[in-house]
């Protein structure tokens, strides 16, 4: 199977999943900062729009594409330390 940027009209670099530091890593993904639910949205619009989707035997609207989504969170604690989070889905 092929890896695709959903983000990302052309893919000009292959995209890699490997596993590092007890955390999944994909080389090449497209990393976009995020500062309302607005433009949240509009980036879910745009990956759902670029997904494949093919007619199979059992199923008209079949996905071909299985999806990572990955959310960064950066802020600051009450100490005013430096924290982040990842979510994989």
């Amino acid at each position: 199977d092929n890896l695709r940027d959903l983000l990302k009209g052309e893919q000009p670099d292959p995209l890699t999943i490997h596993f590092a530091k007890g955390r999944v890593q994909v080389k090449n993904l497209t990393i976009y900062p995020v500062d309302s639910y607005d433009c949240l949205l509009g980036l879910m619009k745009q990956s759902s729009s670029n997904r494949k989707v093919d007619k199979t035997i059992h199923n008209d609207r079949s996905s071909r594409s299985h999806c990572i989504f990955q959310l960064r969170i950066h802020g600051k604690n009450h100490k005013n330390e430096e924290i982040s989070s990842l979510l994989n889905i």
